[in-house]
């Protein structure tokens, strides 16, 4: 499988948990999550909506998915209420024979240079997984969010 399908087989509700690892602070924040999966412009591309919480106050996530067939690249552009706004983050990478996609985008850490993000979405019958890491501008990769869901 080399597109979209097993995330397109993922549409609908899920609930689970979301756990954001901050080592600039030291923190694991854990808090029940919510995620809804939906087929957009007919299986082209999928969107998915998130919600949790850290420390506390509320935040949601939205997420475009797509694939590209002729290049075989995987792309998310991704914008949530907590980690990226204002801005929005352009992702490509890679979807595995199991419809795991993994892809990698960057965000701007002033006064010194980007750092990297890796999002792996993780599809499946029953459960669906959102992990996400930081990476330094020297390519340590460290896990930054880890969201698991099962259907609600």
């Amino acid at each position: 499988m080399s597109n979209l399908s097993a995330l397109l087989a993922c549409a609908g509700n899920w609930r689970g948990s979301n756990k954001v690892m901050d080592p600039t602070e030291q923190i694991n924040d854990e808090s029940a999550a919510e995620a809804q999966i939906e087929s957009v412009f007919n299986g082209k591309f999928v969107a998915i909506n998130t919600s949790w919480s850290y420390k506390g106050q509320s935040a949601e996530g939205r997420m475009l998915v797509g694939f590209n067939p002729h290049t075989n690249v995987a792309t998310i552009n991704w914008v949530d209420s907590w980690h990226m706004q204002p801005d929005m983050m352009h992702s490509s990478g890679t979807i595995d024979p199991n419809g795991v996609i993994n892809v990698l985008g960057s965000y701007a850490a002033p006064p010194g240079p980007d750092w990297g993000w890796r999002t792996i979405l993780t599809p499946g019958p029953d459960s669906f997984r959102i992990d996400m890491a930081n990476i330094t501008p020297d390519g340590q990769e460290a896990p930054g969010v880890e969201m698991i869901f099962e259907r609600a």
